[in-house]
């Protein structure tokens, strides 16, 4: 296995951050698990026996445990897994852009973007070893369809992490049903990105939660609101989207 790079940033890093200390334990162990294309496998007990022996052998430990590591990567935007043939796999959403890809081929199949759609995502670049050029529509009508379909499909991965993260910080259980979906893939299509909404959320679960009277607004239908989300987001510190270059 090549050796790995990590970038003294790695210390500052708000997504990191949101990471429990055992998530943020094993995130790192899965950086020399994964293969040189950032793929790993992510049945639970596969990663356990994989990364962390010692504290299987004694219980420390458990299988629940690493289901539930992954499931706060995955909700920060780490990783992203995904089914092949019955089983489970997972990426480093931004690998590409921190590590260096020397192998030609991945010890594991490629996920494809019905896979990907399937999960809640992050805003991840997926390289696969050969690349389909879609062909172009000859008619302009079907042209224009065939981009707006591309840009929902290309959308909708934000916006189900987004919707996870509020969730998750929040303590919801919004359903990622078009009426909550629309609203966030709006935002995002007027050039908001996934971590200027997951900061808004931040921001707001942090001073409405607990509040009984704002409590309730911690919802799509408030946070994404034309109107109130440019509110929102002029809120937030000038130095809040500085290029953070952690995984």
């Amino acid at each position: 296995m090549p050796n790995r790079d990590i970038k003294e940033s790695c210390r500052t890093s708000p997504t990191l951050a949101m990471l429990s200390h055992g998530a943020e334990r094993l995130f790192w162990r899965l950086t020399t698990f994964a293969d040189d294309w950032g793929r790993m496998p992510a049945d639970p007990s596969v990663v356990l026996g994989a990364c962390m022996p010692r504290l299987l052998e004694n219980g420390r430990v458990k299988s629940k445990d690493i289901g539930r590591w992954l499931d706060e990567m995955e909700v920060a935007g780490l990783i992203s897994r995904y089914c092949h043939e019955g089983q489970t796999y997972a990426f480093f959403t931004t690998w590409p852009k921190h590590q260096r890809v020397r192998a030609k081929f991945s010890k594991y199949p490629a996920p494809t973007s019905a896979d990907i759609c399937r999960q809640v995502t992050a805003d991840a670049v997926v390289v696969t070893e050969e690349p389909v050029v879609p062909e172009e529509p000859e008619d302009t009508a079907l042209r224009s369809s065939s981009s707006s379909a591309a840009n929902v499909r290309r959308l909708d991965p934000l916006a189900r992490q987004v919707l996870a993260f509020l969730n998750y910080k929040a303590h919801r259980n919004y359903q990622p049903t078009a009426g909550n979906l629309d609203l966030i893939r709006a935002r995002l299509k007027d050039g908001a990105t996934v971590d200027q909404c997951r900061a808004i959320i931040g921001r707001k679960t942090a001073k409405w939660k607990g509040d009984p009277k704002m409590e309730e607004y911690l919802r799509p239908a408030t946070l994404f609101n034309r109107t109130k989300f440019d509110s929102y987001l002029g809120e937030l510190p000038a130095t809040a989207f500085q290029e953070d270059p952690d995984a």
